[in-house]
């Protein structure tokens, strides 16, 4: 099974966590994707492939996000 390599962008300021996604760090970090599955098959692309299926990595003073 292939590895895959993430870089968390730093944070500029506080992230708010309340479903809206208006922070510059959604302008600034690329959303990662390509998500493998477990079950049924294990290593078989996700059955759901697209935009919401996506997501970033980020970190702050504290540590990752």
């Amino acid at each position: 099974m292939g590895r895959a390599t993430l870089r968390a962008a730093r944070l500029a300021g506080p992230l708010r966590v309340d479903g809206v996604l208006d922070e510059a760090v959604y302008e600034t970090v690329p959303p990662f994707g390509g998500f493998l599955q477990q079950l049924p098959v294990e290593g078989a692309p996700s059955a759901r492939q697209g935009p919401d299926e996506r997501a970033r990595r980020s970190r702050d003073s504290r540590g990752l996000q």
